[in-house]
C-alpha cells in the first residue's frame, strides 16, 4: 500500500516591492495574506481579476488580531478598492482606533483587473509592529455554477464571513480516488467562549451528490476518506467525524465543498 503524503497550507506573505500599480502583487481569491507596513509612507497594493457582476470583498485583521487588553497590531489601516485605472477609489474604509479594522466591498460592472490598497492612517506610522492579514473574497459563490475554484492545500481566508443570514460559501476542487481531503473551519478562534458562528461543512461529489453522513468503511482503492475536523454542535464543542463513499469516476474529478452557518 502506498504511503499517503500530507500537505500543509500556510499563510501567504506579501511580496515586496508592491508599492505601486505597476508592481502590484497579483492574488487569486479566496485568499489571505500576511503583510507589514514597514516604513512611514509604505503602501501595499494587490491586483485581482474580477468578472462583471462579481462583488470583490476585502478586510484587514490587524488591531483586532489576538488582541487582549491592547490592540494586536500597531496598524491603523486604510483599505481601498481601486478601479482598473489604479487611481479611482471605488470603496474605502479605515480603522477607527482601539480594536477596529476596516472592511470594503464593491460589485463591479466591467470585467478587468482591480486593485486593493493597504496603508497606515498616520503619515508617520510604520515599522515591524504594523503587521496585518488581508483577506480577499469574490461573491457570489453560493451555487455549484459559481463555486470558487481552489487548489489544495490552501488557506482560503482567515476572516471570512457568513453574511447575510442564509449565505453559503461554495468551493470546487480536483481530487483523485484514494486521496484524503482534510477540511478545517476555525469559527471559535475569534471568541472561544461564545463563537458567533455555528458552522456546517459538506462535501459533494462530481455528480453534485452529497456525501452520506453515515461513516462507511473503504473496501476498494476507489473510495476516498474525508476527515472532518469539526461541525460546531454548540458554543465551543467540536465533533469529529470521518466519511467515505464510492468515488465515481475513479479519476481526476471536480468535487464541491459547501460551508454555511446554522441559525
Amino acid at each position: 500500500m502506498a504511503a499517503v503524503a500530507s500537505a500543509r497550507a500556510d499563510l501567504r506573505r506579501e511580496a515586496e516591492p508592491n508599492d505601486s500599480i505597476s508592481r502590484a502583487q497579483p492574488i487569486v481569491p479566496a485568499t489571505s495574506l500576511g503583510g507589514v507596513i514597514s516604513i512611514p509612507g509604505d503602501v501595499d497594493i494587490y491586483a485581482v481579476r474580477v468578472e462583471a457582476g462579481q462583488t470583490l470583498s476585502a478586510d484587514i485583521l490587524a488591531r483586532g488580531f489576538r488582541a487582549g487588553a491592547s490592540p494586536g497590531s500597531q496598524l491603523s489601516a486604510v483599505l481601498e478598492i481601486l478601479d482598473t485605472d489604479g487611481t479611482t477609489i471605488l470603496a474605502q474604509d479605515q480603522s477607527l482606533g482601539d480594536f477596529d479594522d476596516p472592511t470594503v466591498a464593491f460589485q463591479v460592472t466591467v470585467t478587468g483587473k482591480y486593485f486593493i490598497s493597504v496603508q497606515e492612517l498616520s503619515p508617520t506610522g510604520g515599522g515591524p509592529g504594523y503587521v496585518y492579514v488581508l483577506s480577499v473574497e469574490l461573491d457570489p459563490n453560493d451555487t455549484f455554477t459559481t463555486a470558487t475554484p481552489v487548489v489544495p492545500p490552501v488557506l482560503l481566508s482567515i476572516d471570512a464571513l457568513i453574511y447575510p443570514p442564509g449565505d453559503v460559501d461554495n468551493y470546487q476542487f480536483f481530487g483523485r480516488a484514494g486521496q484524503i481531503l482534510t477540511a478545517d473551519i476555525d469559527a471559535a478562534v475569534f471568541n472561544p467562549a461564545q463563537p458567533a458562528a455555528k458552522m456546517v461543512l459538506r462535501v459533494y461529489d462530481p455528480r453534485r451528490t452529497f456525501w452520506p453522513r453515515t461513516p462507511t468503511r473503504p473496501r476498494t482503492p476507489t473510495i476516498p476518506t474525508f476527515r472532518w475536523p469539526c461541525r460546531w454542535m454548540g458554543s465551543t464543542r467540536c465533533e469529529h467525524r470521518s466519511y467515505g463513499a464510492t468515488w465515481a469516476p475513479p479519476t481526476l474529478s471536480t468535487s464541491f465543498l459547501w460551508i454555511w452557518g446554522l441559525p
